[in-house]
Parts: C-alpha cells; structure tokens; sequence
C-alpha cells in the first residue's frame, strides 16, 4: 500500500456505515476462507481421483465399469481434463486470497483512522482482481466443460458403450 501526502487519512464515515463496512469485511473472510478450502479440495480430489484412476488402469485391481475403455482409449483427454481441474483449483486459491486482501483492507477502513482513502482504493483493486480471477474460472470451466461433454458424448456414442434407444 502505498500512502501519499494528498490522500485522506480519514474519510468521515457515519458510524452506521463503519459498521457497514466491517460486516461486509467480514462476510468476505467468510466468502474467502470458502473459497480457498474448496480450492484446496479440489486440488485433493483431483489427485485422489488421478491417483485411484491410474491405479485401477495399471493393475486392473479396481473395476471403473462401462466407462474404463473410454479412458482407456482416450488418456489425453483425460489427462488433460485432470490438468485443467487442478488450474481451475489454483485460480480458485489465487481468487479467495484476493478477496481475502481486500477484506483487510476494508477493514482497516472501518476500524483505523489511517490511510482510508488507500485502504479503499487498494480494497477496491483487489476486489476487482477477485472478479477477473472468478469470472475467467467460470467461463474457461464452462468451455471446457461443453467441449469435454461433446467430444465424449460423440466417443461414447460411436463405441456403442450405451445402448441405442
């Protein structure tokens, strides 16, 4: 944060809005701290789910039923869909510690009488960063999510794994 001569130090909010602003900080801890452990699982169960996967591909131990010739047919797209769900877990990490920023520095506009016009300006900035980040996560998921369920759907239908109605 970068504080300047010609800033407010104290922006005279009400103190209804201090309050205001202090409960929305929090709610964005809250939104934040969700965000980043559901990256995190996302992170776990993509790597369980790649690790049991290749387990049951390797030794046959564990049956996957109609769908394991799929993948066996298609390891790439697979592996690529696994590759992409543990960037969109990333993002979601990078997101949730943005939003977690900002929620400091709304804070800090709501309990100090330092800085406030920089507190909020930075607030803003990593707010705005939160939205890029979700919105990009969002779009490329539902992409590839379309994509992925085309391209399958066109496997499965020409394998005959699911019968003809």
């Amino acid at each position: 944060m970068s504080t300047t001569e010609t800033s407010l130090s104290r922006i005279p909010f009400r103190l209804e809005d201090e309050r205001m602003i202090a409960s929305m900080a929090r709610w964005m801890r809250f939104i934040a701290t969700i965000t980043i452990v559901g990256g995190f699982l996302m992170v776990l169960l993509t790597l369980v789910g790649a690790t049991v996967v290749s387990h049951a591909l390797r030794t046959g131990t564990i049956h996957l039923g109609k769908i394991e010739p799929l993948i066996r047919e298609n390891p790439l797209v697979f592996g690529a869909l696994g590759v992409f769900s543990l960037i969109t877990a990333v993002m979601t990490i990078v997101a949730g510690f943005a939003l977690h920023q900002a929620a400091e520095d709304f804070d800090h506009v709501a309990r100090t009488d330092t800085a406030d016009q920089d507190y909020v300006a930075d607030g803003l900035a990593k707010l705005k960063t939160y939205f890029k980040v979700i919105v990009v996560v969002q779009l490329a998921s539902a992409f590839v999510a379309l994509a992925a369920a085309a391209s399958l759907a066109a496997k499965i239908a020409e394998s005959g794994v699911l019968p003809k109605p």
